[in-house]
């Protein structure tokens, strides 16, 4: 039998054609046979199963999961969740204080009654000097002026501790509150106010 080069040459040839039809075959099948399963593996984590016992297990798992990854979170970002609980607290009594203000200007004034209210813890509490100048209130040339939080001060004092505040919205020097004055509380109260 003769042999010549071409001959060798043609089946070495179709052998590598056949090798790389086999390979690419192969290597089709693993990758359809992987996106199928990573399919599966996503259908299943999304779709409980229909069977009530499988459906116990799946929900456990999930759970579990989920109280996994919370717990990891917790321990590695515990001084960030701090910190988000403190940035939180203050946003949340900036609100209300924000609130509390919007409320006081929205009705603008105090009823008379509730001025009266005001009048006598006044009264009642029998502040003798101004928180402010630690001067006495029962000065006549010094009128004083009442907060709707019922605190007592020379009027002069209140008007310059307003002008220095460096806060938006006027509050009380002693308790914070946002204030409302009533500026003619010493003259309807004068002989009141002689303890």
């Amino acid at each position: 039998m003769c042999r010549r080069e071409q001959y060798e040459t043609r089946v070495i040839h179709e052998g590598a054609r056949h090798h790389r039809h086999a390979a690419a075959t192969k290597i089709q099948a693993a990758w359809k046979g992987y996106v199928a399963r990573k399919w599966y593996h996503q259908y299943r984590e999304r779709n409980p199963p229909s069977d009530p016992l499988l459906r116990t297990k799946y929900f456990e798992k999930k759970l579990s999961g989920l109280t996994r990854q919370m717990v990891d979170m917790v321990e590695t970002r515990g001084e960030l969740a701090n910190q988000l609980c403190q940035d939180i607290d203050l946003d949340l009594a900036n609100s209300r204080r924000i609130m509390r203000t919007a409320n006081i200007l929205s009705t603008g004034r105090l009823s008379e009654e509730k001025w009266k209210v005001i009048e006598e813890k006044v009264l009642s509490r029998e502040d003798e000097d101004c928180p402010i100048c630690i001067g006495s209130l029962f000065n006549k040339r010094r009128p004083t002026t009442v907060l709707s939080c019922s605190h007592l001060y020379h009027r002069t004092c209140i008007e310059m501790f307003e002008t220095l505040t460096t806060e938006t919205t006027p509050t009380c020097p002693v308790c914070r509150q946002i204030m409302l004055k009533n500026l003619s509380f010493l003259h309807k109260n004068d002989m009141k106010l002689k303890f």
